[in-house]
């Protein structure tokens, strides 16, 4: 029998007399604790199945997370069975909206006391909308705009001016040729903010105005199961089934 721990450990060398591979939970701050479980579902899955006459896979080919501090994080994620150009077929657009404003206004009525041992979710709400023929269209077209900022990569400046509502974004972009990913806060500037703007606005008003609705099914593949990441992030997880 294989001890996989023992396995990989055995595997580690350095100038240290010993390496321990463990894995913690997230210290006891509920905060940290809802937002390293909201951070990872608004992420995930970076594979999708739509469950047609054939299973058809599509992965996540371009997300966007806009941090709003103490109030929201809002992410757009668009999922497509090819990564640019008249290949795709496939559009699968993702929206999630995590009220982080409520989740403070929660802990803070609670005592100090009982405040790390509250039964708490993420109050996320996602909507999946799955593009007929025209509107997937339209959507690699805005994006092949906006892919022409990414050419050379995310060039960031210095932000002498521009404030914006959001304090942090995490954009990312899997093109043929490789992928192009950053982070940055409101002391860095993107010359390619106003197409992405332009871009989020699309994927907004298609998914507002669309009237298309399908029986087909979508399996989202999660790298690691929602249920048993929660309950290792939370001291305290089987109080959410208690409830």
């Amino acid at each position: 029998m294989i001890h996989i721990k023992e396995y990989f450990e055995a595997r580690e060398q350095g100038n240290i007399a010993k390496v321990h591979i463990v894995s913690k939970p997230i210290i006891p701050l509920r905060m940290l604790q809802l937002e390293t479980v909201a951070e990872y579902y608004v992420r995930e899955p970076e594979y999708l199945y739509i469950q047609d006459k054939d299973e058809l896979m599509c992965e996540v080919i371009f997300q966007c997370v806009l941090y709003y501090p103490n109030c929201a994080e809002i992410a757009w994620s668009v999922y497509a069975d090819d990564r640019e150009g008249k290949n795709i077929e496939q559009v699968i657009i993702r929206h999630s909206v995590w009220n982080k404003e409520k989740e403070i206004q929660k802990i803070k009525g609670n005592s100090h006391e009982n405040r790390e041992k509250i039964a708490m979710l993420p109050d996320i709400s996602t909507y999946t909308h799955r593009c007929n023929v025209k509107e997937a269209s339209c959507v690699v077209a805005s994006l092949a705009k906006l892919d022409a900022c990414f050419s050379n990569g995310i060039a960031l400046t210095d932000n002498t001016a521009e404030i914006e509502a959001w304090s942090d974004v995490e954009l990312q972009r899997r093109l043929s040729w490789g992928t192009v990913r950053s982070v940055w806060n409101q002391r860095k500037r993107w010359e390619g903010m106003a197409q992405l703007k332009i871009f989020l606005a699309a994927l907004e008003e298609l998914v507002d105005r669309s009237s298309f609705v399908t029986a087909d099914s979508i399996e989202l593949d999660f790298m690691f199961p929602m249920a048993a990441y929660v309950k290792h992030t939370f001291p305290y997880a089987e109080n959410l089934e208690k409830e």
